[in-house]
């Protein structure tokens, strides 16, 4: 197989991991990517909204797999659209 063959493949068979959280940069967010990488975590994209609804985001990021720190948003399906 030539090796473009085989990017091609490892790219549609890759995960993305991001980070969103409510916090800001400089609050506990940049304290969430540090614990990430010091879990040996790879983080694609890290998205800080500093206080805005993190909904709208996770409806354009379609993500599979959803984890909160807080029961009430893992509760709210239509907040958040997730396979779950």
């Amino acid at each position: 197989e030539t090796s473009a063959k085989i990017l091609h493949q490892a790219f549609e068979l890759s995960i993305r991991t991001y980070l969103v959280t409510s916090r800001g940069a400089t609050e506990g967010g940049a304290r969430a990517l540090k614990t990430f990488k010091s879990w040996g975590l790879e983080v694609d994209e890290a998205m800080f909204l500093a206080g805005s609804p993190k909904g709208p985001l996770l409806q354009t990021i379609r993500p599979h797999i959803f984890f909160d720190d807080q029961m009430p948003h893992t509760n709210a399906p239509h907040k958040c659209p997730t396979q779950m």
